[in-house]
């Protein structure tokens, strides 16, 4: 999944780039040496005290140094004004930092601003995010898994909008649990098994799936991709390898995100400095990307912020913002302006429709084509003749996707429609 998503990365950079196209009581356990996988998602019931324009460190992180350059985070600071205490705390810091991050790294994301994505999250994705923060939650009630707070506490700190390259996979943010179960032992949860990265492997999609705690890789071990080694450690097509700065490589899969391969030193190095000159797109780090850099000859180009309205830009910017013909970042289009398939609307209550930002349909509005507000679903999932704009179902309700549930749980699947099911407390 990690190499997947990154390949897939790189690839739409390179079309991108060569079409010309804008790409468009507490519940927290004691620290612990052992650090367990989690599931992945944000966190839900908060939506005060985010500021839009982004919770940072003071400077931006140092990833060579062993800690990723950002010491001792400052907890309070990071989670808007108060430390966390209770696994809520710790989730609701969780899903504020990653809001920030998407609204400010991500290309072409759609949401307006920081407290949009943090009121919407659980829902743009049929609630998926929600169900995975009720797993973490009942894995710690039932006493399998506890936070780390040592690795809760970096993660935080590492999640920010100058260190834009994905920072889930670091150990971390991936271990940012710690489970109980060892390996192959019976789980519920990834959150529940007590190696770094493990997950509960099993056969079967009801709530309490009864599976095994399966490892992944260690460093020294056979691989087949970067999925398959523990958090923190890279693939290089064979072994697990830890990635670090100076380490051997011939590809970019084979280092960490903070670092780029040097494929004619074969060594990992550390991303340039603001301004410096670049030949490849992964030269550059944080909100900053290599600007002016040729694809037809050997014309370096500079790391540029392109994270900003304003900035220059080849072809894409960081964040909610497309890089228009004059190749400047511009904000995206909101309720009732114009848009493109290439430059979608601002906003998770908006579509482009007809080439005009409109608002999406609410319940019982005749619907198609993921039309309908990001908390409901279009019936024509479901093969209904005439369909409409639904709320999800509660137990017993019609489905054929978890989307379609209010408890993420439906016993049946796009072929063979079932019901709804009962989100369960606790496990056997």
């Amino acid at each position: 999944m990690v190499r997947g998503a990154r390949v897939l990365a790189l690839a739409v950079a390179a079309a991108v780039a060569a079409c010309g196209l804008p790409d468009t009581g507490s519940l927290v356990g004691p620290p612990s040496d052992g650090m367990a996988g989690s599931d992945g998602g944000g966190s839900a019931d908060h939506d005060a005290g985010v500021d839009d324009a982004g919770i940072d460190p003071p400077d931006a992180p140092d990833p060579t140094r062993p800690d990723g350059g950002i010491g001792d985070p400052d907890l309070a600071m990071l989670c808007g004004g108060r430390a966390p205490e209770t696994l809520e705390d710790w989730e609701n810091c969780y899903r504020q930092r990653e809001c920030e991050r998407q609204v400010g790294c991500i290309t072409l994301n759609t949401y307006r601003d920081v407290n949009d994505c943090v009121t919407s999250w659980d829902d743009v994705d049929g609630g998926q995010r929600a169900a995975e923060r009720l797993v973490r939650q009942r894995a710690v009630e039932m006493g399998l898994a506890s936070i780390n707070v040592p690795a809760f506490t970096q993660c935080l700190g590492l999640i920010s909008t100058t260190r834009c390259i994905d920072p889930f996979w670091d150990a971390a943010c991936a271990t940012r649990f710690t489970g109980t179960v060892a390996d192959h032992g019976a789980c519920f949860a990834d959150t529940e098994c007590a190696s770094p990265g493990a997950t509960c492997d099993a056969a079967c999609g009801e709530a309490c799936c009864a599976g095994t705690c399966e490892p992944k890789r260690r460093v020294g071990q056979t691989c087949s991709d970067g999925a398959s080694c523990e958090p923190g450690l890279q693939c290089n097509g064979s072994t697990c390898i830890t990635g670090d700065l100076g380490t051997t490589c011939s590809d970019v899969l084979q280092c960490d995100f903070d670092f780029w391969c040097d494929t004619r030193a074969r060594r990992c190095k550390a991303k340039f400095a603001p301004g410096a000159s670049c030949t490849d797109i992964l030269q550059c780090g944080g909100g900053y990307s290599c600007i002016g850099l040729s694809i037809t000859d050997a014309t370096p180009g500079n790391c540029r912020s392109n994270s900003h309205p304003g900035d220059p830009c080849d072809d894409t910017c960081f964040g909610n913002l497309f890089c228009d013909r004059t190749r400047t970042c511009r904000s995206l289009p909101v309720l009732g302006e114009g848009c493109s398939p290439l430059i979608p609307c601002a906003g998770t209550n908006t579509i482009c429709k007809s080439g005009l930002c409109i608002v999406r349909d609410d319940v019982g509005v005749t619907c198609g084509n993921r039309s309908c507000l990001p908390d409901l679903f279009c019936t024509s999932e479901l093969g209904d003749a005439k369909p409409v704009c639904a709320e999800r179902g509660d137990p017993g309700a019609r489905c054929g996707d978890p989307g379609h549930c209010d408890s993420h749980l439906c016993s049946g699947n796009p072929g063979q429609h079932g019901v709804c099911l009962a989100w369960p407390e606790t496990c056997p």
